[in-house]
């Protein structure tokens, strides 16, 4: 069992060399203050398509480059003792199933079952491990001159031109547990065991499992058991999933009424999506890395769709209300489906186990779910300060799904001051957790200086040995004229 905890312990490693920027992870000042529209970044305006026209202020806006990182590591708290611990009760395990021999057929088949329910504990205990054994890193951005703003009463409102590009993936450790395994197919019900001297004709819709006079364990006439195959508790295995998104938006917002109390806005935008989806196993070996970088890259498929978005903004001296609906379309990407006959190749191979254990799906696509996100927030009348909250109404999954910790519905809340003047830094402070998926918290704060550059972070509070659990940092340069 030794030789099976060391690639685990790789595995704990290794999911750094992924690069992952989960779905919906904010980008520019919004890390930094929260996901309400901060009118005075040009990023803190992306998200709602009504939040542009909803700045007093006329004139062009566009970024020189932004780029934000990020990366998350699982709950893997002292699992250098969680290992030890289970080391020590696989070898318990081992030396019982080196104490069996068989059972003859006139003894007590308790032995038996019980020797089943150890290795299906066994075998549970490694799932649970390997669950936390998850690293991901990220990367995503745009370049000059996007996003571009363009606000102005001629227009009777505000057009909005964006193009970035993100990348994300998940490489996580399974526990690949065969289907023939015994610890898979066997009953823990003595009820379903029948002996005779031979079974080679026994009924099997009598009983489903026969022992003969040797003691020898048949799930089907001929089909013996063996208890003692190397691999009879299953082995780790690392699969990768990876997604490449390239957006292009347009989008246009204008006022829609107005009273003495304030102003609603409107705003629509249109995305195009080109979105590369690939995934692939392998086995840990020291062609661990060429098997994971060949398979990615011949398991790769490209496609394109169309997505909606819609978005109100109520703006008054005091406060501001806004909703946005996020992919009303639910635009949809699809995975390469896996082969069923693999010839020989063994990354193909994993994959089919990942199918056969309900982790993946054969034919599988990634779609973009509809979310609705509301905020609020109190201001002063020049918006020098600014207390905001937004909430996530539901939770939508990223391209590889909630079982991989890819599922987002963020609450946050944020607190913000932008002075009249450049000659004075702006600053904001911010709290956000994720209400699925990894349920992280953030505590995150950010700067501006000149009114052209801006700096923010996001830290979560989980950590492991005094290492945050997750970290997302952004950067960029806009102008305005």
């Amino acid at each position: 069992m030794r030789k099976l905890l060391l690639p685990l312990f790789l595995g704990a490693a290794l999911p750094g060399l992924a690069l992952a920027n989960p779905h919906a992870y904010p980008s520019g000042p919004n890390i930094g203050f929260g996901d309400s529209t901060a009118l005075d970044r040009l990023q803190g305006n992306k998200k709602n398509p009504a939040a542009p026209i909803s700045d007093v202020r006329r004139g062009v806006r566009m970024g020189v480059i932004g780029f934000s990182l990020s990366y998350e590591i699982g709950d893997v708290e002292d699992i250098g003792d969680r290992f030890e611990e289970f080391e020590e009760s696989v070898e318990e395990f081992e030396d019982s199933l080196d104490e069996f021999d068989g059972i003859d057929n006139n003894d007590d088949i308790d032995g038996l079952v019980e020797l089943i329910e150890g290795g299906r504990n066994v075998q549970d205990s490694i799932v649970n491990l390997t669950d936390d054994l998850y690293l991901g890193l990220g990367l995503k951005g745009n370049v000059f001159p996007f996003p571009l703003e363009i606000t102005s009463d001629t227009l009777r409102g505000s057009l909005f031109f964006d193009v970035d590009f993100d990348i994300r993936g998940n490489l996580s450790v399974h526990y690949g547990i065969d289907d023939d395994s015994p610890f898979s197919i066997l009953s823990t019900d003595a009820g379903d065991y029948h002996a005779q001297s031979d079974c080679s004709d026994y009924n099997v819709d009598e009983k489903p499992f026969c022992i003969d006079n040797s003691g020898n364990v048949y799930t089907a006439p001929d089909q013996e058991i063996e208890f003692k195959d190397g691999e009879a508790l299953g082995k780790p295995a690392a699969l990768a999933q990876g997604a490449y998104t390239r957006t292009i938006s347009i989008g246009y917002g204008t006022a829609v009424a107005q009273y003495p109390t304030g102003t609603l806005f409107a705003g629509g935008r249109l995305n195009h999506f080109e979105v590369e989806l690939s995934r692939t196993a392998s086995d840990f070996d020291d062609d661990m890395g060429d098997t994971l970088t060949d398979g990615y890259t011949s398991n790769q498929r490209r496609s394109t769709d169309f997505g909606l978005d819609a978005g109100l903004v109520w703006i008054s001296d005091w406060y501001q209300l806004g909703a946005t609906l996020l992919n009303i379309n639910t635009p949809s990407f699809a995975y390469h489906s896996v082969p069923q006959d693999c010839n020989g190749d063994s990354s193909c191979e994993l994959l089919n186990d990942a199918i056969g254990r309900g982790d993946i799906e054969r034919s599988q696509d990634y779609e973009m779910q509809p979310q609705l996100s509301l905020e609020a927030a109190a201001q002063t009348p020049g918006r020098n300060w600014l207390l905001s909250a937004a909430l996530d109404a539901n939770a939508v999954d990223g391209p590889f799904g909630e079982d991989y910790n890819d599922a987002y519905q963020w609450f946050t809340l944020g607190a913000a001051y932008q002075p009249s003047t450049a000659l004075l830094p702006g600053a904001r402070f911010g709290y956000r957790q994720n209400l699925a998926g990894s349920e992280l918290s953030y505590l995150s704060g950010g700067f501006t200086l000149a009114n052209f550059f801006s700096l923010d972070a996001a830290v979560s509070t989980d950590t492991v040995d005094s290492v945050p659990r997750g970290f997302m940092l952004s950067a960029g340069l806009e102008t305005r004229f």
